[in-house]
């Protein structure tokens, strides 16, 4: 009993510390700054990929790729062809619809109004073509910008944490782990965890 007392008290301290360390991080994130974008894409792909290495295609090949590109989004502009159709026949990726935050999206979509279609961009991966479905997703833009606040705190009880390990004398027990992982661990009572957030409540 003293050692699960023990056990529980410790581990309400640790987490009443990370929660002072961590909530003295400015949580206002502005709807700009967390915004989601929702697009549909056609990526041209500028590697091959062999056993699981990508190998760059060659310059010259490359230079055929943007121009292949940059025909792809005549096209989707022109109207000659709509977006999906063109899609349909060259997108390389994996998915034809996706979501970004606007901190990792290209800077070409930045500025996109509904169903308007991006410049040619250039990343990593090849050439791709945007068009754009929603310039600001409401349920992603708070769902990103709860990680982004979350992501940060992380960081601020990180940055404390690491100053303060770094002056301990610390080994792991790898012998005892070992053991411990050998052990029946069959058990059919309360987990910790679920006893902890019924008397432990935010």
């Amino acid at each position: 009993e003293e050692l699960v007392f023990n056990t529980f008290q410790e581990y309400a301290l640790a987490d009443k510390l990370y929660r002072e360390l961590s909530l003295n991080t400015d949580p206002e994130i502005s709807d700009d700054e967390a915004r989601v974008i929702l697009l549909e894409q056609i990526l041209i792909k500028t590697y091959t990929e062999e056993d699981n290495t990508r190998h760059p295609v060659s310059d010259s090949e490359k230079d055929a790729l943007r121009i292949m590109a940059e025909e792809i989004r005549r096209e989707a502009v022109s109207g000659e062809q709509s977006f999906e159709a063109l899609m349909a026949m060259y997108n390389e990726a994996r998915e034809g619809s996706i979501s970004i935050s606007a901190l990792e999206a290209p800077k070409e979509v930045l500025g996109l109004s509904r169903d308007e279609i991006s410049e040619v961009s250039e990343s990593e991966e090849g050439f791709a073509i945007y068009r754009c479905i929603l310039p600001v997703s409401e349920q992603g833009t708070q769902a990103n910008k709860e990680r982004i606040i979350a992501l940060r705190r992380q960081e601020a009880f990180s940055e404390e944490y690491d100053e303060f390990i770094s002056g301990l004398n610390l080994y792991f027990n790898d012998a005892l782990w070992e053991k411990t992982r050998e052990t029946d661990l069959s058990c059919f009572t309360a987990d910790f965890f679920e006893v902890y957030s019924e008397h432990f409540k935010q």
